[in-house]
């Protein structure tokens, strides 16, 4: 029994891995577009690319957030499974 409830948490890890990668990869667009943004305001300053600054940093705040959660979350169903 119990090497079938390791296996299950094993498999709940990789789901959570791989939700952490998918989550950090999209943080990573975001980043791209807010330094593309920046750049783009930098030469223009004007209120279109204002909004979508404060947009983009929005969604930055959120997923670093969600990343954060996932990452806690698989912290501590490493430190199950070691117990």
């Amino acid at each position: 029994m119990e090497g079938a409830l390791k296996s299950v948490s094993l498999a709940d890890m990789k789901v959570q891995h791989e939700e952490l990668a998918r989550l950090w990869t999209a943080c990573e667009r975001v980043r791209i577009d807010l330094f593309e943004a920046c750049c783009e305001f930098q030469r223009d300053c004007n209120a279109v690319t204002l909004e979508r600054l404060s947009v983009l940093t929005a969604s930055l705040k959120i997923l670093e957030r969600r990343c954060a959660e996932q990452r806690d979350a698989l912290a501590q169903s490493l430190a199950s499974a070691n117990h």
